[in-house]
């Protein structure tokens, strides 16, 4: 499996490193804000609720919201 196909959650400084690896980094709502400008998204529940929420994504579609997200913020 390449780290293209991983996805990230974090919600802390500490999660920056494997986060910058991951295909698709995520934080949860009560991440630490200085986090944030690294993810590809973020969610609206916050620490088990928020992989909860992306799981489901997950299943559901795919990630096809960040998947448009990310494509369309892209150089």
């Amino acid at each position: 499996m390449s780290s293209h196909e991983a996805i990230g959650i974090g919600d802390a400084e500490n999660d920056y490193s494997f986060l910058e690896r991951c295909g698709c980094a995520v934080t949860v709502a009560n991440d630490v804000p200085a986090i944030r400008k690294f993810a590809a998204s973020t969610t609206r529940g916050e620490a088990g609720q928020g992989v909860v929420e992306i799981v489901d994504e997950l299943i559901a579609d795919d990630l096809s919201r960040i998947q448009r997200r990310r494509r369309t913020n892209a150089p």
